[in-house]
């Protein structure tokens, strides 16, 4: 069965080119950086066939869909087909036996301190002799998805990437030592994650949980849980040792097949891309996220749909955005034009209330306001169609801000809470209002991943593309980060540069960088990274005007297939998820926090503290990673 795509043709993905002009990338030839030239492709380039088993067949050169082929590959997910979506690694360019040249980065010795973690004491890189007192203390804790190597393993678990107590700091990749909810330490680890383990999520699945497809938390915020999907269409939430686990869950219908998700800058809404098997067409799914966590003193908010810090409790939704232009969407991300943060105002997000109306006039349009997004968008790609779509969330962002923060009866409406679509939040046939409008699709080669970005002090937005080729396009999406209407016009390429070959994934630095002004935990917009399983490297882009440089490219002898990367929120750690290698690995970019050790004390990087970079360790996983994201417990 062949279907028709209306709207913009579809570019046939038959013929993939993976090569063009070699780019250098140089470094600044300190320990853990190199120079490496892309390109080359030998023996053979990446073709269309190297894609045939898990999108390739999809779209013909007419544009138009093959039915059958759609939905196996809906419904298909095994190791092989995880490696294939991931895209050509290093040896389909360089060929399977090409010289490893790279340097290998500078690695502190471990040490051991017999202080901490209750009498376990604690295995560290940086700083020490371990004390009694833990003094500062914290944790980034992750969530690691992956293809397990026994059937028996579901593919999700929960480690740590960075943690700091008793004067010594751990930056290496470990399991955590605290346990879970049935098995507290020093005798298990949260191995799988527990949330994995719940009759609940197993029911709504029909079988046990396993075989997680994705799983994202928000980048531009403190976010506790992260939103994982697993094959069968279940979305649920999971967290950290802190992040109070309610375990929420929402299940699609079988026909509504989930591929990818990205979560709004304040934890409002998850957006999730869909191929609906029936209809043969591609859809954004939009869910409301409550964050009551515990409570006020905690890590919670009350309103669903509006911010929180991530401690989710309920998960609603509201409806289906139709992508007229696309039926295989493969890639999302999102933003709002709203700040973000663990207080407000000095005050836990949790302690404000929108009772009065006077609360509600300073969350509306007073001293709060800037926390309540009045704006924002999506990016959508898709792989096998050669297409990237935008979509106008301010019609949605719009009516929960009047809803909550205008009249007391529109206030009120909101506290009758509960599943049905005329319970609130409303869903989209109740409410039509509120859709969001899809506003322009564009024509892209075989892009691989997106980023949306924004600025909390201007009304400058910026999303970014990449493409198989290494090609990253910058757009300027201000009309859709701001309240200005949306016109498709407005959506124009700013800026490109080539990064490495196959750039799978993209993220923000999350932090300052001593080599990035632009680079800060509050912008993101001009600065980010990329990880390209095509050339096993990291490549750091900063934008300016019509410009985009590489300021970094980074690699190192360890990484062996890396296809997913994280930056953790307290120090400039991030965590490389390895799929040939099984495992995930960390390196550090800048010196420590200070107060991360007591008294103050910041620890640069390299043998004698002044290299540019340094490999924290790295983890084995009992499969092929393919995902991490993390959280700073809090």
């Amino acid at each position: 069965m062949r279907f028709a795509i209306h709207g913009l043709l579809a570019l046939s993905m038959l013929v993939v080119s993976a090569c063009g002009d070699d780019a250098t990338a140089t470094s600044s030839g300190s320990t853990g950086s190199s120079s490496t030239t892309g390109g080359g492709c030998e023996p053979d380039c990446p073709t269309a066939s190297a894609f045939d088993a898990c999108g390739g067949k999809i779209v013909g050169s007419d544009g138009a869909i093959d039915g059958d082929e759609y939905v196996a590959q809906a419904n298909a997910w095994s190791l092989d087909i995880v490696n294939c979506r991931l895209g050509p690694d290093y040896a389909a360019y360089h060929g399977s036996n090409a010289p490893d040249d790279r340097p290998t980065a500078y690695q502190p010795e471990t040490q051991q301190s017999p202080e901490g973690r209750n009498g376990q004491g604690i295995a560290y890189q940086l700083g020490g002799p371990g004390t009694q007192d833990p003094g500062n203390y914290g944790s980034v804790v992750a969530q690691v998805g992956y293809v397990p190597e026994v059937p028996e393993n579901p593919g999700l678990d929960r480690i740590s990437i960075y943690d700091w107590s008793n004067h010594v700091i751990v930056e290496a990749p470990e399991k955590v030592w605290w346990g879970t909810p049935d098995c507290w330490w020093p005798n298990c680890h949260s191995n799988p994650d527990p949330s994995t383990q719940l009759d609940t999520w197993a029911s709504a699945l029909g079988h046990a949980v396993a075989e997680p497809t994705t799983l994202a938390r928000t980048r531009m915020s403190w976010d506790n849980d992260a939103l994982v999907i697993f094959r069968g269409g279940l979305i649920g939430a999971t967290g950290s040792q802190t992040s109070d686990d309610h375990f929420p869950y929402f299940a699609f219908p079988p026909n509504k097949v989930p591929t990818a998700i990205a979560i709004t800058s304040y934890n409002e809404l998850a957006l999730v891309t869909i191929w609906d098997t029936d209809a043969k067409k591609g859809q954004v799914a939009v869910l409301a996220l409550e964050g009551k966590g515990l409570g006020p003193n905690t890590h919670g908010w009350f309103y669903i749909g509006f911010p929180s810090v991530g401690s989710f409790t309920n998960i609603k939704l509201l409806g289906y955005i139709d992508l007229p232009d696309m039926a295989t969407p493969t890639a999302i991300d999102a933003a709002g034009s709203n700040g973000s943060g663990l207080q407000v105002g000095g005050i836990l997000l949790g302690q404000h209330t929108l009772d009065s109306q006077s609360d509600r006039d300073d969350w509306h349009s007073g001293m709060y306001a800037t926390e309540i997004s009045t704006a924002g968008y999506a990016v959508v790609a898709s792989r096998w169609e050669g297409k990237v779509t935008f979509i106008d969330l301010q019609p949605l962002y719009a009516y929960l801000r009047d809803m909550y923060t205008t009249t007391q009866a529109k206030f009120d409406e909101t506290k009758a809470q509960g599943p049905a679509g005329d319970q609130w939040p409303y869903t989209f046939d109740v409410e039509p209002s509120q859709v969001p409008t899809v506003t322009k699709t564009i024509a892209i080669d075989h892009p691989t991943a997106v980023l949306a970005g924004r600025h909390r002090y201007d009304d400058l937005a910026k999303a970014h593309v990449a493409s198989l080729d290494g090609t990253i396009t910058t757009f300027d999406v201000s009309s859709l980060g701001n309240e200005d209407t949306a016109s498709p016009d407005d959506i124009q390429v700013l800026a490109t540069v080539k990064a490495g070959q196959n750039p799978v994934a993209m993220t923000w630095p999350r932090n300052t960088d001593p080599k990035d002004d632009a680079a800060s935990p509050y912008d993101y917009r001009d600065s980010f990274i990329v990880v390209s399983r095509g050339d096993r490297a990291i490549d750091f882009v900063t934008t300016s005007g019509a410009t985009s440089t590489i300021f970094r490219h980074f690699t190192d002898s360890r990484m062996g297939d890396p296809v997913d990367i994280d930056v953790g929120e307290r120090a400039y750690v991030m965590a490389v998820a390895d799929f040939g290698g099984k495992k995930v690995l960390t390196y550090r970019f800048a010196p420590t926090p200070a107060d991360h050790i007591s008294p103050p004390q910041a620890f640069g990087l390299g043998a004698d503290g002044t290299a540019d970079s340094e490999c924290g360790g790295e983890l084995p996983i009992e499969g092929h990673a393919f995902k991490v994201s993390s959280t700073n417990v809090n």
